[in-house]
C-alpha cells in the first residue's frame, strides 16, 4: 500500500501535493514492523525527496541496535513555509479506536529552525493506504539540541478506517538546506 501526492506545507498552512509515499512496506496485522531499527530501515518507505538510511546509533545506547536517519532534501528558495517530509508505514487499524503513537527523536543541535514530527492519516480503502484519507493528529518536536527526546500523539480512528499511515517527519523551512533527523523506538498502541 501507499499514498501518493501528499505531504508538504506551503505558505501559512495550506497542504500542497508534494512528497508522498509509494511503497509496499507495512503490515496488515495491525502492528508496526521494524520499530527499533536493529539492523535496517526495512518496512519504512521514503516519501519523495527523502532519503532513509540505517544509523548504528541507538536511542537507548543498546549494542546491536540502531535508528533511522530521515533526510528531507526538499529545497526551494522561492517558497515560504515549511516542508514536512519523511518515512512512512501503512498498518491495519480498528475503526473507532483510540491509538497512541510515540517515538524517540534526535534533532540536530546546530539547526534552530528544524524539527521532527509524527503524522497520522487514516484510510477506508480495503487495499491499504490508498485513495482519500482523513487526517489524524500530529505531534512535533522542534527544540534542536542534538540529544534524544520523546514525542507522542494520541488519535482516534474514524468509523470507516481500515488502515493508518504512520509518518516520521523531518521538518524544515523550504529555503533551508537538507536536514537529517533520527528516529528510534517507534510505538503504536491501542489506548
Amino acid at each position: 500500500g501507499g499514498v501518493v501526492g501528499t505531504g508538504g506545507v506551503v505558505g501559512t498552512g495550506g497542504v500542497v501535493g508534494t512528497g508522498g509515499v509509494v511503497g509496499t512496506g507495512g503490515s496488515t496485522s495491525g502492528t508496526l514492523l521494524n520499530t527499533d531499527f536493529d539492523t535496517t530501515t526495512a518496512s519504512w518507505d521514503a516519501e519523495a525527496s527523502v532519503v532513509l538510511l540505517f544509523n548504528a546509533e541507538d536511542a537507548e545506547g543498546r549494542s546491536g541496535s540502531g535508528s533511522i536517519d530521515i533526510t528531507n532534501t526538499v529545497v526551494d528558495p522561492k517558497l515560504i513555509g515549511t516542508s514536512w517530509a519523511g518515512g512512512a508505514q501503512c498498518v491495519a487499524v480498528t475503526a473507532n479506536t483510540n491509538y497512541s503513537l510515540a517515538a524517540k527523536v534526535k534533532v540536530p543541535g546546530d539547526r534552530a529552525t528544524v524539527g521532527a514530527g509524527l503524522d497520522v492519516r487514516f484510510f477506508a480503502a480495503e487495499t491499504g493506504c490508498t485513495g482519500a484519507f482523513t487526517l489524524g493528529n500530529q505531534a512535533f518536536y522542534a527544540r534542536p539540541n542534538g540529544s534524544w527526546r520523546d514525542v507522542s500523539v494520541a488519535t482516534t480512528s474514524p468509523s470507516n478506517a481500515r488502515f493508518m499511515l504512520v509518518r516520521l517527519l523531518a521538518i524544515k523551512p523550504f529555503y533551508e538546506p537538507a536536514v537529517t533527523v533520527q528516529f528510534d523506538k517507534v510505538r503504536l498502541q491501542k489506548s
